[in-house]
């Protein structure tokens, strides 16, 4: 089985070996069974006897994989063989938000970790935070949404460092004086391999606006 470990998403190869005592070719077959779905990857015929051919399965989902594997020679004589595999989720397995209860215009620093060879980062925003954002009406370049960042795939574990300005239009769920204006926000980490993914979620107030702290006077 190639690769193992198989995390959702992936393209498993399996390798089916067969041989004939009296030298004949044979039909080898191959069927998976996952909860109780039943698939067929078909027969491969006429294969000589004592060798190998593989059977693929494509964007696999997580769970324990049965697999049956059979051989066939021209009298109708069978032999058959059964294993099973675990398919792994892909998982986000710790990250860091700071700061820990940011401002409006505060820079967020994320640290993420990833399993499973993971493609790609979505920082999932709340629609008071997208739609408040400002920043082009204002005169700096446009935030495009949704906000993703690329992974390097090839690995299967990666800890990936990004950053997301929260413009200093978003909607306060704290006054710096604590009176409450909404719920607590929810940023959300999501990972994404194909069509799986994965949430790690912080939630945090966003406690007051970075322009506030300007302070205006003579000297």
């Amino acid at each position: 089985m190639n690769p193992d470990p198989a995390y959702e998403g992936d393209t498993v190869t399996i390798t089916v070996y067969s041989e004939d005592d009296d030298g004949d070719n044979l039909d080898i077959g191959l069927s998976y069974t996952i909860g109780s779905e039943t698939v067929s990857l078909g027969e491969l015929n006429n294969v000589p006897s004592g060798s190998s051919r593989t059977f693929s399965l494509t964007d696999v989902n997580a769970g324990v994989i049965e697999l049956d594997a059979y051989s066939r020679d021209p009298y109708g004589e069978r032999g058959t063989d059964e294993r099973s595999f675990t398919v792994n989720s892909i998982k986000i397995e710790g990250g860091i938000m700071l700061p820990n209860d940011p401002m409006a215009g505060d820079e967020l620093i994320f640290s993420i970790e990833t399993v499973g060879g993971v493609d790609y980062l979505e920082l999932v925003l709340e629609d008071d935070v997208t739609d408040n954002d400002e920043r082009t009406s204002m005169g700096y370049t446009a935030q495009t949404y949704p906000f993703k960042v690329d992974i390097d795939e090839s690995k299967l574990s990666k800890i990936t460092y990004f950053s997301y300005i929260l413009w200093c239009t978003t909607p306060q769920s704290l006054t710096l004086k604590g009176v409450r204006q909404r719920d607590a926000y929810d940023f959300t980490i999501r990972a994404w391999k194909g069509d799986h993914y994965e949430d790690l979620t912080f939630t945090r107030e966003v406690q007051g606006d970075v322009r506030e702290l300007i302070k205006v006077g003579y000297e």
